[in-house]
């Protein structure tokens, strides 16, 4: 019988079945051909990823400023520009032009301060909104995405190729969703094609840990389980020299970045994490009466058989003892026609889930399960990873940067400006032209030139013989052109990166139009850049958001406004909800800050607000005592309003106005007066 199984090309095994993991071993601490492939793989498509990574680095070494990093051939051999250069006597001097555009880009979008907020996609839910863009908030706080994601853009000016884990787990003794930046030089994926890489199903990241997280993260503290790890990692030790090292200039954390295997970091220990996405039989269920669909397992078919048997007998009419009403010929009566009722359709099919492995460098298992991360929608879960990734711009698979746009501009400056040290440098710089006829017999050639180099010192000349007095001479001439191709580099880089002075702030000699040109200029050049960013930024907050559903419970809440109004998770309305993304300015930005704040503020003058609610709603620092004092007021007001109604009295006013009336005239009184200048007496002489 003919073998017609398909073999993989890397592992030369036979593609699995239906059933992707069958007779796959889930044993801990256990070796398996199935575990031993999987890190053949990882190794096989990160050594294919070798030339992007040294593209990276390259482009990393620009923006740190190691620009004369780069090897040259000289006399059969490779050595570093910095290297000719020294070995030639010539100053070493870099211009680093894309760091400083890069610092300019990223304070540009740091100041937008932008954050991801969601609305219901069904308007009878919008009641339940707050509570998930409050508690987005609150994560992004606890995660402190402000700064991570102005770290995050910096490297995507960089390498164009960013990513993001956002998992659910412990951290520093606290459950919650945590986010945290995937190391690019540390992952191994296969080649991709969409820029966002959903077009691959094979994802194996590194990890470097100490032994103690590997015992606190892989083991149940016995000393058994601690006894097999460290058999196990015994095996992986080598005695070769370490991969870390230094560069040259002593800057670069380490450079070995082309071993998977092995940590790159000494005294920490290589743990391989790697997702897969998997196959199995699986029933596609389309529930017409619940107007639902999506894959359930197998054993569930005899359930929905049974349902969709009762919907057609509740088609059927009835008379009131519950029998079948039948027709002329026999036959029982129809609410809708057969052929035309639709109550559940199922269809055998195979459905695809991602599988997580934690793997040590020689193939034992530490741990394996199906992703604990899905999306809810309808009864049905999908399964999801917990990465997300931007590839800019990804032609074919390819990626470009921006500092990698601006290299070939920062080498061209370097180059011009090495010319212009190297004409300088070889120049006349304070030579001394002696007339024959002048030399001085007091005075040898020698002792002029040593005088000449000192401070309030004499040379003597005679001109008794028509000498002429001696001259200093100085290469003042630049050839030309050489200014022009300095300020054309310059130009360039400027329009090469869409990257103005403008965004660098006002600059002399410049009118306010001219600026704003500029400004514009350059951030309609950019807004593809950072808009790409901003996406990659609302499918994490998608991805975060399926979280919060997956994982709160009723207890979660979050407190809106005031001190005692919260929103409760409600897993019944709330867990298969489903929400747009988008990105918006932060609540707690300075904008949107001040312009509550003004809004509370002239509630409060208009008595539509009293003090307490004013200083509870808006975000007024340093205010704790006066919301004391007034919550005190408020408090013995009610009171008073309550025992004056108890009495059958009209509760009084007075302490109600001196509450909203009073403290807002004086506070009105303090301000406005003195910043109207024009109603001061003096404004008129």
């Amino acid at each position: 019988m003919p073998d017609n199984r398909v073999i993989n090309d890397i592992s030369n095994y036979a593609e699995p079945g239906p059933d992707s993991l069958e007779g796959v071993s889930r044993e801990r601490f256990a070796q398996t051909d199935s575990n031993l492939r999987l890190i053949e793989w990882a190794c096989q498509y990160f050594y294919d990823g070798a030339e992007l990574r040294k593209k990276w680095k390259r482009a990393q070494d620009f923006v740190m400023g190691r620009q004369l990093e780069e090897l040259i051939e000289w006399n059969g051999r490779k050595i570093s520009i910095r290297q000719y250069m020294e070995m030639k006597g010539m100053p070493i001097l870099e211009y680093d032009v894309i760091g400083d555009k890069l610092l300019s880009l990223v304070g540009l979008v740091r100041q937008q301060r932008s954050t991801a907020s969601c609305s219901a996609v069904d308007p009878n839910e919008e009641d339940y909104i707050n509570f998930f863009n409050e508690y987005l908030r609150q994560n992004d706080n606890l995660n402190d995405r402000q700064e991570l994601d102005a770290r995050m853009f910096y490297a995507f000016c960089v390498f164009a190729f960013v990513g993001m884990k956002t998992y659910y787990g412990r951290k520093d003794g606290k459950n919650g969703i945590f986010d945290y930046m995937v190391d690019i030089f540390k992952i191994a994926l296969p080649p991709f094609f969409k820029y966002d890489l959903s077009d691959i199903e094979f994802i194996a990241e590194a990890h470097d840990l100490t032994w103690r997280e590997i015992i606190a993260t892989f083991t149940d503290g016995s000393k058994a389980e601690v006894d097999k790890l460290s058999e196990i990692y015994l095996q992986t030790q080598h005695h070769f020299a370490p991969e870390q090292t230094y560069h040259p200039n002593g800057e670069a954390q380490y450079a070995g970045i082309d071993d998977f295997t092995h940590s790159s970091v000494i005294g920490k220990y290589r743990v391989l994490e790697i997702w897969t996405k998997e196959t199995r039989p699986a029933i596609w269920v389309h529930d017409w009466d619940a107007g639902t669909s999506g894959y359930a397992s197998p054993d569930q078919r005899a359930f929905y058989e049974e349902k969709k048997r009762k919907l057609e007998e509740a088609n059927i009419m009835k008379d009131e003892n519950g029998l079948p009403v039948l027709d002329e010929n026999g036959e029982p009566i129809y609410y809708v026609d057969p052929s035309e009722l639709k109550t559940i359709e199922m269809k055998d099919e195979v459905e695809t889930y991602w599988y997580r492995r934690y793997l040590t460098p020689n193939g034992y298992l530490l741990d394996a399960r199906e992703s604990p991360y899905y999306v809810l929608r309808d009864g049905f879960k999908t399964s999801i990873m917990p990465y997300t990734f931007v590839a800019y711009p990804c032609l074919n698979g390819e990626v470009r940067s921006f500092s990698m746009r601006a290299e070939n501009n920062q080498r061209t400056l370097n180059h011009y400006m090495m010319m212009i040290n190297f004409i300088v440098a070889n120049g006349a710089k304070g030579t001394m032209l002696v007339d024959e006829n002048a030399l001085s017999e007091k005075q040898s050639i020698d002792e002029m030139q040593v005088n000449y180099t000192k401070t309030d010192s004499i040379i003597l000349w005679n001109s008794k013989n028509g000498g002429k007095p001696p001259q200093t001479l100085v290469n003042k001439s630049i050839p030309a052109g050489v200014d022009f191709m300095v300020n054309f580099a310059k130009t360039m880089a400027s329009e090469g990166t869409g990257v103005q002075g403008a965004l660098q702030g006002v600059h002399r000699n410049t009118s306010g139009k001219q600026y704003q040109l500029e400004r514009e200029s350059s951030s309609t050049t950019i807004q593809d850049f950072v808009e790409s960013f901003n996406n990659f930024k609302v499918r994490i907050a998608k991805k975060k958001l399926y979280l919060i559903q997956e994982f709160c419970t009723s207890a979660d809440s979050v407190k809106l406004t005031g001190d005692d109004f919260e929103t409760h998770f409600n897993p019944e309305t709330m867990r298969d909800m489903d929400l747009d993304v988008s990105i918006d300015l932060d609540a707690y930005s300075p904008l949107i800050r001040n312009a509550n704040n003004d809004m509370a503020w002239q509630m409060m003058v208009s008595g539509k607000m009293d003090p307490y609610t004013m200083l509870t709603v808006g975000q007024f620092p340093g205010t704790s005592r006066m919301k004391k004092y007034f919550k005190e007021q408020l408090e013995k007001l009610q009171a008073m309003q309550a025992q004056q109604q108890a009495n059958g009295e009209m509760p009084t006013a007075g302490a109600g106005q001196q509450q909203t009336g009073t403290p807002a005239t004086h506070l009105k009184d303090a301000s406005d007066g003195v910043n109207d200048l024009a109603t001061l007496p003096s404004s008129g002489t």
